[in-house]
């Protein structure tokens, strides 16, 4: 049987009456002595770019599903269901947003995973790790947000922000795990 690096080892987490009774005291705890939290955060933002962010379901509630050319959806059976009036333009502009967001956090989930990866293996500190996981998540949530329910102009440079923001945290990760190496 191989054995399991040192770094993928997990150990399980020690917890007292102390901590019962001051919740803040496992904060301080994580943060000094902290197990990278890599699993959590990848399979949380898959979970996300790939089911939170899919429109399919909205789509099916709204008959304007075609599993046959699903990318063809909305702008064939969704031009439809607007001159047909079972969607106004508003609802089907929201609907190509979250769709282009999707897109977007899926395209996106392959960096994040290289810069986890990477710098769990250069041998980065896990507090980095995951504050740099936590850091990227946040900011896919918040870009998300922003492109599905921002419809002026002016502010769908918020957006622009937030996705640098998330690549950024990436960038960062891959950088310090190429000072490790």
């Amino acid at each position: 049987m191989r054995s399991i690096p040192h770094k993928l080892r997990t150990r399980p987490a020690k917890v007292d009456r102390f901590t019962y009774h001051y919740p803040g005291a496992a904060l301080r705890a994580w943060r000094t002595d902290s197990e990278p939290c890599c699993r959590t955060l990848l399979l949380v933002n898959w979970f996300f770019a790939y089911g939170v962010m899919s429109t399919r379901v909205t789509k099916t509630r709204l008959g304007i599903d075609n599993n046959v050319a699903p990318r063809e959806d909305l702008a064939t059976l969704g031009e439809a269901a607007v001159k047909a009036g079972k969607i106004d333009r508003r609802a089907l502009n929201k609907l190509k947003r979250q769709e282009a967001a999707h897109a977007n956090a899926v395209e996106g989930y392959s960096l994040f995973v290289a810069a986890i990866l990477t710098a769990l293996f250069a041998g980065v500190p896990n507090e980095t790790i995951n504050t740099i996981g936590v850091w990227y998540s946040l900011s896919r949530l918040s870009y998300s947000l922003c492109y599905t329910y921002i419809e002026n102009r002016s502010l769908s440079y918020i957006r622009s922000v937030v996705w640098w923001s998330g690549n950024i945290s990436c960038i960062t990760g891959l950088v310090l795990a190429a000072k490790k190496l």
